[in-house]
């Protein structure tokens, strides 16, 4: 039996929408230069604190798959190992989220943690790779696009939430597809599916060769009117929906579990997204000082770390090897603009970038 070498990546993007934040044990409100500047002087990051464009997620996955042979279905790679991809993003989780996982104090079971001591924990840049210049909106529709796709809006056509992805901006899970992987994108906002990705089901329906299934893990075919969703047609909207909700819908340990089942079946690429940082972000701000958004950041925490056992459990029993990413984040209530509250995010991977 061949053995398997997976890479996981689990991205943490956060996009705010006002050019002011405020950091964990302050209330010192913090102009966009200075928010930046104090982030990156934190002294969690690898690398000297170098600061990477959010493309980056898309160009490692490609990268560790692009290495392998596809044959009989598995991306091979020169070592006779079969190589695999899980991209776990937590929209909502902003910059200084990660002053509650880096307090001082352990956190058990702390997936973050776990990515970190494995590979490292990096800061990105969103909505363009110029932080002089915006280039689209640093929101959940181009911000997720950006990374499945490895470009930017001029690149994949998204500028905001609302946008229709264009059919020629591949996205890396179609890309591997036609060359014979399997695998597929969960999330549970409708209009990421609706809207930004419905070319790509449109091309998913034509075509029984492309295995790749979009779902909206908390929708099911009779639990909602197509006409009160932007889905463009019954059948489109069907696709992407399940045979039933799990009870804990809508809430991130229901993403947890969805994803334990798509490793577990065999997925070459995994792609899914907690959402919860973000709901509660945008209800109660996003901000240290609120219980609800803090405790949403450490619980998606957690179920990486969760997550993990099950890819250490399968390393161990079938020499498999994981790369692992986070996206998105918030400011008040919302996010979009361009200040560096919005715009910087971050990615922990069990890789390392650099070598020592």
């Amino acid at each position: 039996m061949k053995s398997i070498n997976r890479i996981i990546l689990f991205f943490a993007v956060l996009t705010l929408s006002v050019g002011c934040g405020s950091l964990q044990g302050g209330n010192q409100k913090l102009s966009s230069d200075q928010y930046m500047e104090q982030m990156l002087s934190a002294d969690f990051w690898d690398g000297g604190a170098e600061l990477h464009p959010q493309t980056l997620t898309h160009s490692l996955a490609d990268a560790f798959l692009g290495e392998c042979k596809i044959t009989d279905g598995n991306a091979v790679a020169t070592n006779g190992k079969i190589r695999k991809v899980l991209f776990v993003g937590f929209d909502g989780a902003r910059a200084d989220s990660l002053l509650n996982l880096f307090d001082g104090n352990p956190v058990p079971g702390s997936g973050i943690h776990a990515l970190k001591a494995r590979g490292g924990l990096y800061p990105l840049l969103c909505a363009g790779p110029d932080p002089e210049v915006q280039v689209q909106a640093s929101s959940t529709s181009p911000g997720w696009t950006t990374h499945l796709t490895g470009l930017w809006s001029d690149g994949h056509g998204v500028e905001n939430n609302g946008f229709i992805k264009k059919v020629e901006a591949e996205t890396i899970l179609v890309k591997y597809a036609r060359l014979g992987l399997s695998g597929g994108f969960a999330f549970d906002w409708g209009d990421m599916f609706d809207t930004v990705l419905r070319e790509d089901l449109k091309l998913i329906a034509g075509d029984p060769n492309l295995r790749l299934l979009y779902k909206d893990i908390d929708r099911t075919v009779d639990n909602e009117a197509v006409g009160a969703t932007n889905a463009c047609c019954k059948e489109l909207f069907e696709m992407t929906a399940v045979e039933q909700v799990n009870p804990s819908a809508p809430y991130d340990i229901a993403m947890r579990d969805y994803l334990f089942g798509r490793i577990k079946s065999g997925d070459d690429l995994v792609y899914g997204i907690f959402h919860r940082p973000d709901t509660n972000g945008h209800q109660t701000t996003f901000s240290n000082h609120n219980p609800a958004y803090v405790e949403s950041v450490r619980n998606a925490d957690i179920y990486v770390g969760q997550l993990l056992g099950e890819i250490d459990r399968r390393s161990r029993e079938m020499n498999e090897e994981w790369l692992v990413t986070v996206d998105h984040g918030g400011a008040g209530y919302g996010h979009g603009g361009p200040s560096m509250q919005e715009r910087l995010v971050w990615m922990a991977v069990n890789r390392p970038l650099f070598s020592e």
